[in-house]
């Protein structure tokens, strides 16, 4: 057996040289059992946040008949050695009260010796090793797998974080990724005013090629397709190739995402009609395959989108086209494929209406009135609320014109027409007064929204009325928006609170500045008692958090004296004004 000194000093060595992930994490697993004398040893390595396994490999037979990849924290030896952050050696594992025995147990586990992985403040995972005769490992061999352990974590810590954005089939970036890529790059072309291009690219006839020839040949296709947009294609005679800057992923089975920065759409198009070329002539006669194409879509930022939602949409909807085209051929957005899109995934919308869309957007074609919101007990006007009202017959009213937006992708493109009208009499506001702007949820992916004239220059004066809180899925990424919206100085109120679990849930996770309670509490309210319960209790929660309440929809006078008597601190609704022109005074009631 060599001496401890000799395997660490080879491992050190060979530590040096470039390795696949995998082959990393074999090495080190071999000669953890060759350093301690043992034929069985093992790596368990967790994802970032030490509550999943990431990867297992073993140098050895596994314990289990049937190994099961599972990890809880704080639970068996394992748990143990990430949750304390410490070795563990026990020479009796199966009478330790911290071993968690499983079915399937192939043989007693005798000792155990494990350290954890560590990079700065962080626990990578476990290193560990069993063997049949207890108290086989010595307080030497602790200490030399923690030199292992010590020698072995920085290595494997640069391996996990490439491993952790890379498509394991291809090598290139995974779809979690080039979303991270997406989110950081349009922020950057928004802040600095820079061009921004994505394009996604689909193998043509992918399927047939798994059909026929198994799924073996198809992986080994993607791996060709992937090595010829990472520039390093079979032809000779040409190369398609990427800048420093650009990057590309594996978007999907067979589709593949072109990010490029600082790339206007033309230039995007005549890169991605260069590579559409290259690869046509491309020869993969080494796979027993004919030549292959693929279609492409582009779309750009800030032509066609300011998020990376809407960025997607358009590139999506353009690739689309490309294939519906005969294929081989490359498709950049526009508003009219936007149209054409819309229709081809909504049968039930009419056709009218796309149509109405996109012209009420380009031509703004909707009024706005205000309606003030006053203080319960004084009456004096504290905020107004701009309230939508289209003027194309296609709309009756502004639910409809935003249902039409949101099934045809548009919602971020008419809230930005919309703010430009209703925004435009704010400098009559009296100097004190709030101005309330209803917003989709989705629109808060819009990156640009605090940029836009006059947002920026009215943030202090503005309360965003956050809509249809069903609608939002990632409570983190709105709180991160609200934070950044609240650092321009603008405020946040939640709409219709009390309309079911959605809004009392968007309650307790965004924190609003707002609180406005939906109008079906308000109706009637002087004659129903379990109305009036629901409400104090909301008045009595909101109040400890230091959240204003406003009452909307109040009608009747018997409706203002009981949100007045309840203590309700602000109301809204047509028994003090009617919604009207820039902006109307409320009469008090007598």
């Amino acid at each position: 057996m060599p001496s401890p000194l000799r395997v660490l000093t080879e491992v050190t060595r060979e530590l040096q040289g470039s390795h696949a992930f995998s082959d990393l994490l074999q090495l080190i697993a071999k000669h953890c059992a060759v350093l301690l004398d043992t034929s069985r040893a093992s790596i368990r390595l967790l994802d970032p946040s030490a509550t999943r396994l990431l990867a297992v490999c073993r140098a050895g037979s596994p314990l289990h008949l049937n190994p099961a990849e599972e990890f809880r924290a704080g639970e068996g030896l394992m748990g143990w050695i990430v949750e304390n952050g410490e070795s563990l050696r026990t020479g009796n594992a199966d009478q330790d009260p911290r071993f968690a025995p499983r079915p399937g147990l192939k043989e007693a586990v005798g000792s155990f010796l494990g350290v954890p992985l560590v990079a700065g403040d962080a626990t990578l995972g476990v290193i560990s090793a069993t063997h049949p005769e207890p108290d086989h490992f010595t307080e030497e061999h602790e200490e030399h797998l923690t030199l292992l352990a010590g020698i072995a974590a920085p290595h494997i810590e640069i391996a996990r974080r490439d491993f952790v954005v890379r498509d394991p089939l291809t090598g290139l970036f995974n779809h979690a990724h080039c979303h991270e890529a997406l989110e950081r790059e349009i922020d950057r072309s928004v802040a600095y005013g820079l061009p921004f291009s994505l394009v996604l690219i689909d193998l043509d006839h992918f399927e047939a090629v798994n059909d026929s020839r198994g799924h073996q040949v198809g992986d080994a296709l993607l791996k060709a397709i992937a090595e010829i947009l990472g520039g390093r294609g079979p032809r000779r005679d040409a190369h398609f190739r990427l800048r420093g800057q650009d990057s590309i992923a594996r978007y999907g089975g067979d589709e593949f995402a072109l990010i490029l920065p600082h790339t206007p759409k033309n230039g995007a198009a005549a890169k991605a009609e260069v590579l559409r070329s290259y690869l046509e002539g491309c020869d993969f006669s080494n796979l027993d395959l004919p030549a292959q194409t693929v279609s492409l879509g582009v779309a750009a930022v800030p032509d066609d989108a300011y998020d990376r939602a809407s960025l997607v949409a358009a590139t999506e909807h353009a690739l689309r086209a490309a294939k519906r085209s005969g294929r081989n051929t490359t498709v950049c957005y526009s508003r009219a494929l936007a149209v054409a899109s819309a229709l081809e995934s909504s049968r039930a919308v009419d056709i009218e209406k796309f149509i109405a869309l996109e012209a009420t957007i380009e031509d703004k074609a909707f009024d706005y009135v205000y309606q003030p919101i006053v203080d319960s007990h004084t009456h004096a006007v504290v905020a107004y609320e701009a309230l939508c009202r289209p003027t194309d017959e296609c709309f009756p009213g502004p639910a409809v014109l935003f249902e039409t937006a949101e099934s045809a992708g548009r919602v971020i493109s008419l809230g930005r027409a919309c703010r430009t009208v209703s925004m435009s009499p704010a400098d009559q506001l009296d100097d004190d007064c709030l101005l309330f702007i209803n917003l989709h949820p989705r629109e808060l992916d819009d990156a640009a929204l605090m940029h836009e004239e006059p947002l920026a220059r009215w943030a202090s004066r503005l309360v965003f009325e956050i809509t249809e809180t069903a609608a939002i899925e990632d409570y983190d990424r709105v709180r991160a928006v609200i934070k950044a919206l609240r650092g321009h100085g603008a405020r946040i109120a939640l709409d219709d609170l009390g309309a079911g679990y959605a809004g009392l849930n968007s309650l307790a996770q965004l924190q609003p500045d707002f609180v406005k309670l939906d109008m079906a509490l308000i109706r009637r309210i002087h004659t129903k008692s379990a109305t009036r319960r629901l409400v104090k209790h909301i008045l009595e929660f909101c109040s400890g958090e230091d959240i204003p309440v406003i009452s909307e929809g109040v009608e009747t006078a018997e409706e203002h004296d009981m949100v007045r008597k309840i203590g309700c601190p602000l109301m809204q609704g047509d028994f003090l004004a009617k919604p009207g022109p820039p902006f109307p005074i409320p009469v008090p009631p007598k």
